[in-house]
C-alpha cells in the first residue's frame, strides 16, 4: 500500500503496474472473485451501483447525503 501511496501513480491508466499488484494483493487478502480501486467514494458508489439492475427501479436515499449518492442512482438507470 505504502509503495503505491507513495508512487503517486494511484490510477490503472499511469502504466506503471502498482494499482494493479494493489488490486490483486488484496483480492488474495480477501479471498474475492474481483477487485477494483478506485480513487474516491463516487466512484465506488457507481461501480457498486453498476452491478445492479437498477434500470426503472425506485431507489430510496437519505434525504441529507452527498450529491454523488443520487447522480451514481441516476447515472445508473435507477
Amino acid at each position: 500500500v505504502l509503495e503505491v501511496l507513495h508512487s503517486g501513480n494511484w490510477a490503472s491508466g499511469s502504466g506503471k503496474g502498482n494499482v494493479k499488484k494493489f488490486e490483486n494483493s488484496f483480492q488474495k487478502y480477501t479471498n474475492s472473485n474481483d477487485c477494483v480501486a478506485v480513487n474516491s467514494g463516487t466512484a465506488a458508489l457507481n461501480v457498486a451501483l453498476s452491478l445492479l439492475d437498477l434500470k426503472n427501479k425506485h431507489v430510496i436515499l437519505p434525504s441529507m447525503s452527498f450529491v454523488s449518492t443520487a447522480n451514481a442512482v441516476i447515472l445508473n438507470g435507477g
